[in-house]
C-alpha cells in the first residue's frame, strides 16, 4: 500500500484543520466546502482519530498536543443517549491510547466505556441505538457495532462487549449473511459495519464470532468482490461509496484476508484519492439525498489507518 497516499492524507489533516476552525469536520463537498458541527455529531471521535493517527506516525510535539486537546473536547458527549458514543470515544481517545499510549486518552476513552455500559438493555445487555437520533430508542443499530465492542473490551468489559455482539448476530444477521439496516436495497455501509463488527469481535472476543464473521466476509465479497461498492446494492444509478470500502477492508485486514484488504485499499487510493489527499466518492446518505459524491471524515480516517496499519507506521489496528 501506497507510502505517498499516507503522507498525502497526512498533509490533508492540516488542510482540514485550517478549513474547519473549531469545529469539527463532517464531510466536504467537490469544491472542498466543508460542512462542520460544533459538538462532533456521530463523527467527532473520526476527527479526532485522526489526530491521534497523526500524532502516531509524526512522533507527536505539537500534533500530539492537538490530539489531545481535540480528544478532550469529546467528554461531554458521554451524556449522550446514543450507541455511537461508542465510535466518539473508541476512534477518538480509545485509538490515542493504543497509538501513543497517551493516559489521558485513556481516561477520556473510560468516561465514554462507562456510560455507554451503563445504557445497556436489562436481560439481553445489549447496547440501543438511543434517543439521540430519534426513532426507536430501543432498537440496535449496526453502524457502532465494531466500536462497541472495541470500546468496551479496552474497557475491560468484554462479557459487555459479548453480550452486545451476540445480539447484533442474532437480530441483524439474515440467513445469506447480510445485514438488516432498515427495508429496502441492501445498504453498503451497514454491510461493511457489520463485517467490520464481527471481525472485531472475533478477534477480541475468541472464536465465538468467528463464523459469522466469515460469512459476513463472505457476504461482501460477494456483493462487491475487491471493489468499491454502490452505495446501495442493486440500483443501477447508486453512486459508489468509498467509506463503504475502506470499512470493508478494515474488516477484511483484521480476518486475515489482506490480500483483499489491500486489494480494495489500492482501487480506492488509484481511483478516488486525490494527490493532495482529497478522498472522493463518498456518500453519506443516499435517500435523503446528503453527500451523495462527497469527502466524509470517516472513509478518510479508515483509508489513512489502513495505510499506516499495513505500512507497520503505528503499533496496532485502530478500529
Amino acid at each position: 500500500m501506497s507510502s505517498g497516499a499516507l503522507a498525502a492524507l497526512i498533509h490533508r489533516i492540516a488542510v482540514i484543520e485550517a478549513a474547519v476552525g473549531d469545529r469539527f469536520p463532517l464531510f466536504a463537498d467537490p469544491a472542498g466546502g466543508w460542512t462542520t458541527t460544533r459538538r462532533g455529531s456521530w463523527t467527532g471521535g473520526f476527527w479526532a482519530g485522526l489526530l491521534w493517527l497523526r500524532a502516531a506516525v509524526t512522533g507527536g510535539g505539537r500534533d500530539l498536543e492537538a490530539a489531545r486537546s481535540w480528544s478532550r473536547r469529546l467528554l461531554p458527549r458521554a451524556g449522550d443517549d446514543t450507541d455511537t458514543r461508542a465510535m466518539t470515544f473508541w476512534y477518538g481517545a480509545g485509538t490515542g491510547h493504543r497509538w501513543t499510549g497517551d493516559p489521558g486518552a485513556a481516561e477520556v476513552a473510560m468516561s465514554g466505556a462507562r456510560a455507554l455500559a451503563a445504557s445497556a438493555l436489562p436481560g439481553s445487555g445489549m447496547i440501543p441505538a438511543g434517543t439521540a437520533f430519534g426513532g426507536d430508542p430501543r432498537r440496535i443499530a449496526i453502524d457502532a457495532f465494531a466500536a462497541v465492542v472495541a470500546l468496551l473490551d479496552d474497557a475491560g468489559m468484554p462479557q459487555a462487549a459479548a453480550a452486545h455482539a451476540r445480539g447484533v448476530a442474532a437480530t441483524l444477521v439474515g440467513a445469506d449473511a447480510t445485514i438488516s439496516a432498515g427495508p429496502g436495497p441492501v445498504w453498503a455501509r451497514g454491510q461493511a459495519w457489520g463485517l467490520l463488527g464481527f471481525a472485531v469481535a472475533a478477534d477480541r472476543l475468541g472464536g465465538e464470532f468467528a463464523t459469522v464473521a466469515a460469512r459476513v466476509a463472505d457476504r461482501w465479497l460477494a456483493l462487491a468482490g475487491t471493489g468499491v461498492p454502490p452505495a446501495m446494492f442493486g440500483l443501477p444509478e447508486s453512486p459508489v461509496d468509498t467509506s463503504a470500502a475502506v470499512i470493508a477492508a478494515a474488516g477484511l485486514w483484521t480476518l486475515g484476508d489482506t490480500a483483499a484488504a489491500q486489494r480494495i485499499v489500492d482501487r480506492v487510493v488509484t481511483d478516488h484519492l486525490d494527490a493532495d489527499g482529497t478522498l472522493t466518492g463518498g456518500c453519506y446518505d443516499l435517500a435523503g439525498g446528503v453527500a451523495c459524491a462527497h469527502e466524509l471524515i470517516w472513509g478518510t480516517y479508515f483509508l489513512a489507518a489502513l495505510l499506516a496499519v499495513s505500512q507497520a507506521r503505528v503499533p496496532a489496528a485502530g478500529w
